[in-house]
């Protein structure tokens, strides 16, 4: 008796209609999903399956109360080896994402977006998209207008997200010239008014130039997707905000700061967006004039979109650490950060805490596995969904 036949006996003895199967199947998580492909061939094919991948992912993401709470993240080793972190579970560990069709990636996640995540491996012309959750991995084609580096230095942003309109994952790159190296850890001055704006299509697989910019972009940091837009930090004529790139029509919309910030002055800011419990946040980081280079940091979320946003304040600088990055939210008023906490004078290690920005309390994330000095990647949210088509 064949496979197939043995399937179908199978189901019929157990009188299980496929459907009630799919049902079943769509709730579970992703690692016992891909060993569940053995059971049959119809098992195979259904789990493989592109409608499959959405109903699952509508189902445990979607449409999970939950959805806004941090899930998994991953860390690179000071060795650049690739560590997913869930933190969901009981007893948090880090497995070593094993990718070995690729070497280790020299630059950080440039976005994340339904489970995939971008990232560019050497330079400015290799880029990744990749599912962690199923180790897939697509090399995105080389974009085919670059500006010249004989011009000057010139940075990049980048961003990706999805475009519900056209069922499509989009990566947007903006360009411009710069005084800064490259190479440099430093906040990036343009030199330029205009900025380059190109898109990648998933479903095309091909990038197209858009209409060019006249916001000021700068710094180091990756577009934050959220309602259907990237957004990024900008200046125009002396004031900061807040651009959103639709990724249906293409097109940028402004978003006000607080007031406060709006200004120009000669403090140096250093401004981050990313996407925490549902919500567009703002990390905000002032560098004060010599000589007290001091340093101050807020947290502040967004509670309506578009020009008139509403922006509450929710963390200040917290005592004891040297916070990194915000991750995101683990509970309800509880921040997951990465963080240098120094241990003997002179002495930091790396690592996971938790800060409760009601109570003021601070505790660790105790992760078996994890490597003593790490970097933050970037957050993810397991899913079946491909990233080849």
């Amino acid at each position: 008796m064949s496979d197939s036949e043995n399937d179908g006996s199978s189901l019929r003895r157990n009188n299980l209609p496929p459907d009630i199967i799919a049902d079943v199947l769509s709730r579970l998580p992703v690692n016992s999903l891909y060993r569940f492909k053995c059971v049959s061939p119809s098992w195979n094919s259904l789990i493989s399956s592109p409608y499959f991948a959405q109903t699952h992912f509508n189902r445990t993401h979607t449409n999970n109360p939950n959805k806004h709470l941090l899930h998994n993240i991953v860390l690179q080793s000071i060795t650049q080896d690739l560590y997913t972190v869930d933190l969901t579970a009981d007893v948090p560990f880090a497995t070593k994402l094993d990718l070995p069709s690729l070497q280790p990636p020299d630059d950080k996640v440039l976005g994340s977006c339904n489970g995939l995540l971008l990232f560019c491996r050497t330079g400015r012309s290799n880029f990744f998209l990749l599912n962690p959750s199923t180790r897939e991995c697509k090399k995105l084609p080389s974009l085919p207008f670059v500006l010249n580096p004989g011009h000057g230095f010139y940075s990049c942003l980048y961003g990706v997200g999805y475009d519900s309109t056209t069922d499509d994952y989009k990566v947007v790159m903006l360009s411009f010239y710069d005084e800064s190296d490259p190479e440099s850890e430093s906040e990036s001055y343009p030199l330029s008014d205009t900025t380059t704006v190109a898109v990648y299509s998933l479903k095309s697989n091909a990038w197209r130039r858009i209409q060019d910019t006249q916001y000021i972009h700068w710094g180091m940091t990756f577009g934050a997707y959220f309602n259907g837009c990237l957004h990024w930090v900008c200046r125009r004529e002396g004031s900061y905000l807040i651009v959103a790139f639709d990724l249906a029509d293409e097109v940028f919309r402004e978003v006000s700061l607080p007031a406060s910030w709006a200004e120009a002055d000669d403090e140096i800011r250093k401004f981050e967006l990313v996407v925490v419990g549902g919500c567009l946040c703002l990390v905000y980081t002032i560098y004060m004039p010599m000589p007290s280079r001091n340093r101050q940091i807020e947290v502040w979320t967004m509670e309506e979109s578009g020009v008139g946003a509403r922006w509450t304040k929710i963390m200040t600088d917290i005592d004891r650490i040297r916070p990194l990055d915000l991750l995101g939210l683990l509970a309800e008023n509880e921040f997951v950060l990465t963080a240098k906490v120094q241990i003997l004078p002179g002495v930091t290690d790396d690592k996971l805490v938790v800060y409760n920005h009601q109570t003021g309390t601070l505790r660790d994330i105790v992760v078996r596995g994890i490597p003593t000095k790490f970097s933050f990647w970037g957050t993810y949210v397991e899913s079946l969904l491909p990233c080849l088509s």
